[in-house]
């Protein structure tokens, strides 16, 4: 089960966060409800941390870390299995996330560019690398997220902004369904998407080829690539 909340921050993100803040309440509170085992099955909560994949709006360590602290800790009292953060654009950013005092595991995701950068032009290498050496506990593992299956595998596989530590570290991809960078997409006037199909055999290639453990969509995608994506791993 993924209870996902999308937070939504003005430029002033300092004025900005008592109505995060408030928002975040309302679910959080929700989650105090839910029973982590229905009797037959025992049921995983995982809650992600997102952030709209803009280099702009990326923070700095300190502003990270006071940003997300309120919501992690919540996410961690009210019981959840698991912490993501997503859709982050600069490795500033993610080294300042407070995930990491909350005691519980966590994932970070990355928005990457084809040859193998963040949003920031750190390499994928530096990222992966950097985090793992500077941070207590380590992330569970990393994935990439807002960004096509194409725009993955080249990233992963890039000889020089890549390594063999990024491809044992990273675990997933939730996929766009246009291979477009995020400036592209914030200027376009209509949804850009691609066939189902399409999508639903490029990402299952990911788990067949290298090994990724967590797939989805992310932008564009609604239940029919979903389900193709779904019909793909099964063959």
């Amino acid at each position: 089960m993924w209870p996902d909340i999308l937070g939504f921050r003005d430029p002033d993100w300092q004025n900005g966060l008592e109505v995060w803040q408030l928002d975040c309440a309302c679910f959080n509170c929700h989650l105090n409800s839910l029973s982590k085992n229905d009797g037959k099955s025992q049921i995983d909560i995982d809650n992600s941390v997102f952030h709209f994949c803009f280099l702009a709006e990326a923070l700095c360590s300190e502003e990270a870390r006071e940003f997300h602290a309120w919501q992690a800790g919540k996410l961690a009292n009210a019981g959840v299995d698991l912490l993501l953060a997503a859709t982050l654009p600069s490795l500033r950013e993610a080294k300042g996330l407070a995930m990491a005092g909350t005691g519980l595991p966590y994932i970070v995701s990355f928005v990457v560019r084809p040859e193998g950068t963040l949003l920031d032009g750190t390499l994928l290498r530096e990222a992966v690398s950097g985090i793992d050496a500077g941070v207590q506990p380590q992330p569970l593992a990393y994935m990439i997220n807002c960004s096509h299956a194409s725009f993955f595998k080249s990233a992963l596989l890039h000889a020089s902004n890549s390594s063999e530590q990024v491809r044992q570290r990273m675990t997933g991809l939730l996929a766009n369904t246009a291979a477009l960078t995020p400036e592209e997409l914030d200027d376009s006037n209509a949804l850009v998407s691609e066939d189902p199909e399409v999508f639903g055999r490029s990402v299952a290639e990911l788990h067949r080829e290298l090994g990724m453990k967590i797939v989805g969509g992310c932008c564009g995608t609604d239940n029919r690539h979903i389900r193709s994506l779904a019909s793909n791993l099964v063959e």
